[in-house]
């Protein structure tokens, strides 16, 4: 409130001038206009969430179509992203689930060209990092879009694939006794060294994409569950860590579940070292953000469809970590 200064001088008051009465203390003054307020204005709702955008999901025939919506230099998205990956970028067993890509959701428009393919279940991080529809729309500057990350989803179908010689016979109570420690440490070589591939691919000279971050996922934490994955509604495989226990007479479930959990904790260690190994690599740690399938449950429970994919409420959970850092 704006003060009045004192001028200094004197003035005479007219005679016929009726006093003022001297004015009331601020807080008496104010308080019943206060009050008035209060009841005459709507309660101030808290500030409303930024609205989201589903980002654009397209494939090289999307583009290739020609749809001036499905081309990645669109003016009118504002980020745009370069996916290629396992099964949780490419699996979708519809109309029940989406994969990981189709539950992005940012606050400006967007689109994502995906290379993964879908139907695919298992994907090895080899095979990702040899893909040379990868190197050419990643590095290749007849290919490449100003691209704002590049994501990938690399290394959960390594493990599943070669749980067989990874969990192996044993006794007690640790997970260690029930694991060839050599045998999950090749496999962890093999998914690093994929990574490390597709790094050099990025930042290789004359790259269109040289420096553009990496975002990558850990995972979660599966329920060894007979759960088969499905496609189109008919089964298409699986399960493997439920199968790996009946195979071995393991049939504690909560030891079932520490030894699995060992292995993705393996994993996700693996990666999250990639971080500090090379730059503009960024990995978000999606472990503990999903809530368990039930043990014993043979189909979507809680926020898996099957034993190793999340549905699509599970999904968009591990999309919303993600979205936080795109």
């Amino acid at each position: 409130m704006a003060t009045r200064k004192a001028s200094g001088k004197k003035t005479k008051r007219s005679s016929a001038a009726k006093p003022r009465p001297a004015p009331a203390p601020r807080s008496s003054r104010a308080a019943p206009a206060r009050k008035a307020a209060r009841r005459a204005a709507p309660a101030i709702a808290p500030a409303a969430a930024a609205a989201l955008f589903a980002a654009r999901v397209v494939t090289l025939s999307d583009v290739q179509s020609g749809d001036p919506g499905t081309q990645p230099d669109n003016p009118q998205y504002a980020k745009r992203f370069l996916a290629e990956g396992d099964s949780w970028f490419s699996y979708n067993a519809m109309p029940a689930s989406a994969n990981l890509l189709q539950q992005i959701h940012l606050p400006v428009s967007a689109i994502v060209l995906t290379l993964a393919q879908p139907g695919d279940t298992i994907r090895h991080m080899a095979a990702i990092a040899q893909n040379p529809l990868l190197a050419r729309y990643l590095a290749n500057r007849n290919f490449a879009s100003n691209w704002d990350a590049i994501l990938l989803s690399g290394g959960g179908n390594d493990l599943i694939d070669a749980v067989g010689r990874i969990i192996v016979a044993g006794a007690g109570t640790t997970p260690q006794a029930w694991i060839d420690a050599a045998a999950l440490a090749e496999t962890l070589d093999t998914i690093v060294n994929g990574y490390a591939a597709v790094v050099a691919t990025r930042d290789a000279p004359g790259s269109a994409s040289a420096g553009k971050p990496i975002v990558v996922h850990t995972y979660d934490y599966p329920t060894p569950n007979n759960a088969p994955a499905a496609f189109m509604g008919m089964p298409a495989a699986g399960p493997w860590f439920w199968r790996r226990f009946e195979d071995l007479r393991l049939a504690d479930p909560a030891l079932r579940a520490v030894i699995t959990d060992h292995v993705l904790d393996r994993l996700a260690e693996s990666l999250l070292g990639l971080a500090s190994r090379f730059p503009h690599f960024q990995v978000v740690n999606t472990r503990r953000t999903l809530v368990r399938a039930a043990p014993g449950a043979t189909g979507n429970s809680n926020d898996w469809l099957n034993e190793i994919h999340p549905n699509s409420g599970g999904y968009r959970k591990i999309a919303d970590r993600i979205c936080r850092v795109i």
